[in-house]
């Protein structure tokens, strides 16, 4: 019993600090938000070895253009995860990302938002984005199904998901900008 209550305590501090009360999917993506005053004594399980489900499919698309501290522009085909679905959704189930490409989650509104890999198959780099388009955070090389959840201490409102190593590869850091005009006009159901 002391073990389940220490998990929860750990669990709440982790996942439910003040900037996670309004909405704990826009915070932790996939993650159960459990509010304070409430007990979640069962874990989280780890994926399975084999998870079960398929790649959602049919989202919008658009080219974005990332412009690195240095070096030249590189444009990349990107997936739209707008709804609070496809958001939750993400990346899961998937075996390959294609270089040069990626999902971009628009999230409806500017926080400390974090993610987690749960059946997410493979390694990803999530590059966090102000609202103007500047990267203020990138997380490298994300461990497929981890159920850790990954940010970078800085607010933003996008969230770019791309193949792990690829933002070493192209140079893309902190301080790099995105061009966001072709999804701009995209809101949040």
């Amino acid at each position: 019993m002391k073990r389940a209550l220490l998990f929860t305590a750990l669990f709440l501090g982790c996942f439910s600090g003040p900037e996670n009360h309004a909405s704990g999917t826009d915070q932790l993506k996939h993650a159960q938000f459990v509010p304070d005053g409430e007990s979640n004594t069962t874990p989280p399980r780890q994926a399975s070895s084999s998870p079960k489900g398929s790649p959602q499919t049919g989202l919008e698309r658009s080219s974005i253009t990332i412009h690195p501290v240095t070096g030249d522009p590189i444009t990349l085909e990107v997936e739209l995860a707008v709804s609070p679905r496809e958001r939750e959704k993400g990346m899961m189930f998937r075996t390959e990302i294609a270089p040069l490409a990626g999902m971009i989650f628009i999230m409806d509104r500017t926080a400390n938002h974090r993610f987690w890999m749960k059946n997410t198959l493979i390694p990803l780099d999530m590059l966090f984005i102000a609202e103007d388009g500047e990267v203020v955070g990138v997380v490298e090389n994300a461990t497929p199904k981890s159920l850790k959840g990954r940010g970078v201490g800085t607010a933003s409102r996008y969230i770019l998901e791309i193949g792990g190593g690829e933002s070493k590869r192209l140079q893309i850091g902190a301080g790099s900008w995105v061009n966001l005009a072709p999804i701009s006009d995209h809101k949040v159901p």
